[in-house]
């Protein structure tokens, strides 16, 4: 993927919705969801402007899974 605003924008675009839904699922926290993307989707951008990347949207649900797995061990290690 070659890192360019127009590409990372389609990207954006096409997967906001999936990923805010996908995070949510796990953390059950709006506005954690929209942070956990927004911290995936600039994990993303950092990757492919160093490297080509063949399955962005791989990388990106990889990515948006292992932050909201590490929130909910940070969340439950804070309540107990």
């Amino acid at each position: 993927m070659n890192p360019n605003i127009s590409n990372f924008q389609e990207l954006y675009d096409a997967y906001y919705t999936k990923s805010f839904t996908f995070a949510k699922s796990y953390v059950q926290d709006h506005m954690v969801a929209e942070d956990i993307v927004a911290e995936s989707f600039i994990k993303l951008w950092k990757i492919t402007s160093e490297k080509e990347i063949d399955y962005p949207q791989a990388l990106l649900f990889t990515t948006l899974r292992n932050r909201a797995l590490d929130y909910l061990r940070q969340h439950t290690l804070r309540h107990t």
